[in-house]
């Protein structure tokens, strides 16, 4: 494994590498807490992805779960 910088966000993955690179993908930055930062980290160690591979994962897992949450049953839809 390559050896990050102290400071580096990629310090917490043990895999660097990227699913494909996406045409259609967009560079966004974003500030994550420490915290937030190692629970993404335990996600994509666990699943031998990188750090923006990771991001990617868990951002689509949260939208379709919130999804699924929003069109539920219990839910009142707005006419």
């Amino acid at each position: 494994m390559k050896e990050q910088p102290a400071d580096s966000p990629s310090r917490y993955f043990t895999s660097s590498s990227r699913l494909g690179q996406r045409s259609s993908s967009r560079l966004i930055s974003v500030r994550l807490p420490e915290g937030l930062l190692q629970r993404l980290a335990e996600v994509g160690n666990v699943e031998a992805l990188g750090m923006s591979d990771t991001i990617r994962l868990v951002l689509e897992r949260g939208l379709s779960a919130t999804k699924g949450a929003r069109t539920g049953p219990n839910m009142k839809r707005k006419v």
